[in-house]
């Protein structure tokens, strides 16, 4: 985990909150759930180094290894 990425995301985060929170308290309450919903998979999401890590394949590699000397009889 980069803590330089998480501390960043965290600030923009909070800089969104507070920019958008005068408008946001006149709306109504599903979409202050949506935005606040949205935000926070967004948040989530930026905490994986998604580049950088290994794929689909390399987990059903993975996950189906020990099953290999059963399969070849």
């Amino acid at each position: 985990m980069r803590w330089d990425v998480t501390i960043g995301v965290t600030v923009l985060v909070i800089l969104i909150v507070l920019f958008e929170l005068p408008a946001l308290r006149q709306k109504p309450l599903r979409d202050k759930i949506a935005f606040f919903s949205l935000l926070l998979c967004g948040w989530a999401l930026a905490q994986f180094d998604l580049p950088n890590m290994a794929g689909p394949i390399t987990w059903l590699n993975t996950l189906f290894k020990p099953l290999e000397k059963w399969m070849e009889k």
